[in-house]
């Protein structure tokens, strides 16, 4: 099976230390897909180079997702610790949320990361996202929400996909 690996993460620190940290994963994980070909040994090692080079109160948060040329829309994933994705199903016009498999990278050197699946069919949309997204507030401080990322995915759901992200942002913006 061919696949191709999706990864978005969040480092908890911020400014040039964020970007060190994410820098480092990222190598990381390039230098790490050469030489594994299992999801949660991939994510096992990667966590333990973190906690070795990072203090406790600094880790990353990550989903990473193969997409699989199985004729079912097999995608293979691990989520440590990251905001869920929202899945939108096209068959029944719904949203649901891909959960934690896992604890964020760094500060725990001996977890285990599970890897689940699940499968997409013709019409669904992957959303990955950040807290900047589901955590950006209004004058009042109320968040965006996971609430209603699903719902602008719903409404949009027959646009491309860079229209439906153009349209999400428009919204948090306002």
């Amino acid at each position: 099976i061919e696949r191709l690996g999706v990864v978005i993460g969040d480092a908890t620190s911020k400014g040039v230390s964020a970007a060190t940290q994410a820098l480092y994963t990222s190598g990381a994980l390039r230098m790490g897909f050469e030489y594994q070909t299992k999801i949660s040994s991939l994510l096992s090692r990667v966590n333990k180079l973190l906690n070795k080079t990072f203090s406790e109160e600094h880790f990353v948060s990550l989903f990473y997702a193969e997409l699989t040329d199985d004729k079912n829309g097999l995608v293979l994933y691990a989520n440590c610790g990251h905001n869920n994705p929202v899945l939108y199903r096209a068959k029944n016009r719904h949203t649901e949320f891909i959960e934690a498999t896992g604890q964020m990278l760094g500060p725990f050197p001996n977890v285990q990361f599970k890897t689940e699946n699940f499968h997409m069919g013709s019409g669904d949309i992957l959303l990955l996202y950040t807290d900047g997204v589901s955590e950006a507030t209004n004058e009042q401080g109320e968040f965006f929400g996971e609430d209603r990322i699903s719902r602008t995915i719903i409404r949009n759901a027959n646009q491309t996909s860079k229209q439906i992200t153009q349209i999400l942002l428009q919204e948090v913006q306002q």
